[in-house]
């Protein structure tokens, strides 16, 4: 944090600006130029937050253990480059209460000595990057701060035992007035003065009561010569760290900030895990005469993984608790029956108490329990199975899988967000209608979308699964919206919901494509794609380009023209889709309409080829029967031309005496082979040469028809002897005796 603060310093100025512009829906940020303001985006925050880390590191030096210099350095430059006064006052306050638990030790002089060496080359740049901020003397920014002092001791007074109220100092200033200080529009700079505000004396008694607690276990611990140096180190750390953020806190209010508090929740912690296990060492050390008896007995209980377990059984079984609750507001529910099943065969039922809790255990189970089923029925509804938990086998009484809280119903507490023009859609009212036939019911009415967009629903339905039906979405600046086949999943675990991800309304224009080389089949990744825009909605480019991905698939998506802010959903882009294959010729697709939707994720626009494919088919006509000939043997053997596979395709003739030739081929041409047939009782036979180029379509082309076999047609000229000329209109006959047979015999 400080590292990146110090890059920020140096090469970001006016970092918060280049975050937050300031816009609609978006927080505004003093201008804060070269100052450190890191990611809080405040230098007084940040500030407390380096100084809540060189505090732990100064205590451990003050303890005389060994610490590395270049994170101190590093955190003492970037809480110099904060230029934060009150930053600079908490870390000097902090500093006083290490120096008065442990003393002015050697190696802290040493420590201060070095690092003021240091700077003696900058303070005259330190210097004039302060006094550019007006942070060398008071100035109104300082003498703003006693505004909240003076308005908290007021309040106080108004309401000196229960204050006026926690979160309500907003309306107790619009009550009295008061123009809004600063940025903290729901609180007052003040540290324990705005807690006293708020609660009154009792609480900021009682707050202030915890602070003394955690200081008073800390001192007992760093005085302790019996804890690790690394723990007294650890507790005078946490109580200079809790002094600092107090004394800062009355000019920032970052006691109560949630990044600092979290800070002080893990350190005091810390402390009264510490202060415990130092309690009970001593109490040990105490203790440590036992009789030998005693000594033999726990040696040989120790043996007994069943020892001082009352009714303990070392049989595997399966035993899990959880709890039942409403998914509206998450109190138990009582009198909710649930049965488990274990992959034996083994069941077992139980009801939840008054308080939604539950536990079922059933001996001798099997170690693989992955296919246990519990079954929950609420009275009133159909009840729901979970099959999905990964249960385990015990062995000790009292220790059960707590599975935690399931909601009585089969239930979705959906979340998404609404995206209009790219932008969240604030105030939309949002419901939705399951489809026809779906068993479920709405129990959280129609949803509002919050400053982000966000906007929640509640369904319950008769079994886990997904619910569809169709989604409204309504606003007064926005032409309503309507998704049909929205699909809404149930679920079981009662937990904080989430958004499941973003509804765009107002028309998108994104859509999915799969592709493939008309030459191999194959699904090839890298190829350049273009959609070019030729009419329709206006967009901000006329031309999207992209290249295929893993698969063939790839993504077209256009975004409306700035200057058309009308709803487009209906209307189409139009354009040509085309593909440039590198060294073959382009294959393009025209006319094709992309139509804007309302969504939560993108369309299939369907599957696309490109490049030349050498699909042929050819008819055999055999000359014996004057027909075509079904179910003969053909085989065609390439000779020449672009590379074909496979180089020879073999196969019998359709019913329609139709031979189709497909082979796999990576370039663009014409392929020659020799067409071969082998007619039955006959030897193989080649009928033709056949030169076939490829073609840039999916057709069947039609490369014409070969004949195989012998035919017998003759022509008889038949001359009259009276005027020795050719005999016009004579009935013949021809009848066969023998050879061949031909049919007909008789012609």
């Amino acid at each position: 944090f400080a590292a990146f603060g110090i890059f920020q310093s140096a090469f970001l100025p006016g970092f918060a600006q280049m975050i937050h512009s300031g816009g609609e829906g978006s927080p505004t940020w003093d201008p804060q130029g070269r100052r450190l303001v890191s990611t809080m985006l405040d230098p007084n925050f940040a500030g407390i937050v380096i100084i809540v880390a060189l505090l732990m590191r100064l205590a451990r030096v003050a303890e005389g253990m060994r610490d590395h210099l270049a994170p101190i350095g590093l955190l003492a430059v970037a809480v110099l480059l904060t230029v934060s006064r009150s930053a600079l006052l908490a870390l000097a306050a902090g500093l006083f209460v290490i120096v008065a638990a442990r003393g002015l030790s050697m190696r802290l002089v040493r420590l201060f000595l070095v690092g003021t060496i240091c700077s003696l080359p900058f303070i005259t740049v330190f210097v004039a990057f302060a006094s550019g901020f007006n942070k060398l003397r008071v100035d109104a920014s300082a003498l703003q701060r006693i505004i909240p002092w003076i308005r908290a001791l007021e309040l106080m007074g108004d309401y000196p035992l229960l204050g006026v109220g926690f979160n309500a100092i907003t309306w107790a200033q619009k009550e009295r007035g008061w123009r809004v200080i600063g940025g903290a529009d729901v609180s007052l700079d003040g540290g324990l003065l705005f807690v006293g505000a708020m609660t009154g004396i009792i609480g900021l008694l009682l707050y202030s009561a915890i602070l003394g607690s955690v200081i008073r276990r800390a001192r007992l611990l760093w005085r302790d010569q019996s804890v690790e140096p690394a723990n007294r180190a650890f507790a005078t750390g946490t109580a200079a760290v809790t002094v600092a953020v107090v004394v800062h806190s009355f000019f920032v209010n970052s006691l109560l900030l949630p990044y600092v508090m979290q800070l002080l929740w893990i350190l005091w912690g810390g402390v009264t895990v510490m202060r415990r296990a130092s309690r009970t060492a001593t109490v040990v050390r105490r203790s440590l005469v036992v009789p030998s008896l005693a000594v033999a007995a726990v040696a040989v209980s120790a043996c007994n993984p069943c020892s001082g377990v009352s009714e303990c059984s070392t049989a595997p079984r399966f035993d899990a608790t959880g709890t039942i609750v409403q998914a509206i507001n998450g109190k138990g529910v009582a009198n909710v029956a649930l049965t488990a099943t274990l992959p034996n065969g083994s069941t077992a039922s139980t009801t939840t108490d008054a308080e939604g809790r539950w536990r079922i255990t059933i001996q001798n189970a099997p170690q693989d329990l992955r296919n246990t089923t519990i079954r929950v029925l609420n009275p009133g509804s159909r009840g729901y199975t979970v099959r999905d938990i990964a249960f385990t086998t015990r062995t000790t009484t009292g220790d059960a899988q707590d599975v935690g809280r399931w909601m009585s119903i089969a239930t979705a507490r959906y979340q998404a967000a609404l995206l209009y023009q790219g932008k969240p859609l604030v105030g939309a009212s949002v419901k939705f209608v399951p489809s026809a036939g779906a068993i479920a019911r709405d129990i959280g009415g129609e949803g509002l979308s919050n400053g982000a967009g966000v906007f929640s629903l509640q369904l319950e339905g008769a079994e886990l699964g997904t619910v569809s039906g169709t989604l409204s979405i309504r606003h007064p600046d926005v032409r309503s919206s309507t998704l049909n086949g929205f699909v809404i999943p149930l679920g079981y675990v009662y937990e904080q919901p989430r958004s499941q991800g973003t509804v765009t309304v107002g028309g998108i224009i994104s859509y999915g494509v799969i592709s493939k080389f008309r030459g191999t089949d194959e699904r090839l990744a890298g190829i350049p794609v273009e959609f070019q825009r030729t009419g329709g909605i206006r967009t901000r480019s006329d031309i999207a380009r992209t290249v295929t991905s893993q698969g063939g698939f790839f993504r077209i998506d256009f975004e409306q023209y700035e200057q058309d802010i009308d709803n487009i959903v209906g209307r189409d882009v139009v354009g040509d889709l085309v593909f440039k294959m590198p060294g073959q010729s382009e294959t393009r697709y025209r006319d094709v309409r992309l139509q804007a939707y309302d969504s939560t994720s993108i369309r299939s626009l369907g599957l696309f080829a490109y490049g030349e494919r050498w699909n042929w088919t050819v008819e055999v006509f055999n000359r014996g029967s004057l027909a075509l000939a079904p179910n003969v043997d053909v085989e065609f053997r390439q000779t020449g031309g672009v590379p074909l596979t496979p180089s020879a395709i073999k196969g019998k003739t359709g019913g329609d005496g139709r031979f189709e030739i497909r082979g796999a081929v990576r370039d663009t041409g014409v392929i020659t082979g020799d067409f071969i047939v082998t007619l039955p009782g006959r030897a193989p036979k080649t009928v033709g040469t056949l030169k076939l180029r490829t073609n840039n379509d999916d057709m069947l082309h039609y490369a014409g028809q070969v004949s195989v076999g012998e035919r017998w047609a003759w022509s008889v000229e038949l001359w009259h002897h009276s005027n020795l000329a050719p005999a016009p209109g004579v009935d013949v006959e021809f009848r066969q005796t023998a050879g061949l047979a031909i049919a007909p015999s008789s012609i």
